[in-house]
């Protein structure tokens, strides 16, 4: 079935890219969990985690990426960040919901977009995420004995 699927969202964006000459788009069709996606300027990716927890990993990215944090606001079903650059380049973030352990980012630089800049920040948002999870995984169960 998930075959078949794939198979569909192929011909659709295919089809989509075919007929629309004037807007060309790189999408990932088989989007599956860990793909990212460049469309339309922003870098689009699913993280295990919940909008809350990439927020926060949002930060501690921006610190070791030395971009200066304009806001950062996160609930459980959303979140936004805006960071900026020493050229003062505007980085958003939108973080979505998909699952009680799952969401969805999109990261923009500037008003066209910056892939390599914004693939940076998700891969910094990813390894602090996945900090998170080896440092929850290693740490001791239960209460104290």
């Amino acid at each position: 079935m998930r075959v078949i699927q794939d198979f569909i969202r192929i011909v659709f964006f295919t089809l989509l890219i075919i007929t629309q000459p004037g807007c060309w788009l790189a999408v990932g069709a088989a989007a599956g969990a860990g793909t990212v996606a460049y469309v339309s300027g922003d870098v689009e990716a699913d993280l295990d985690a919940t909008p809350d927890q990439v927020i926060k990993a949002t930060k501690k990215a921006a610190g070791d990426l030395k971009l200066q944090t304009e806001y950062a606001h996160a609930s459980a079903v959303d979140g936004r960040a805006e960071l900026r650059s020493a050229a003062d380049k505007k980085i958003s973030i939108r973080v979505e919901s998909r699952s009680p352990k799952t969401s969805h980012i999109s990261i923009r630089v500037g008003t066209f977009g910056d892939d390599s800049l914004s693939n940076q920040v998700l891969t910094t948002i990813r390894d602090h995420l996945k900090s998170v999870d080896d440092t929850a995984s290693s740490s001791p169960t239960g209460g104290p004995t």
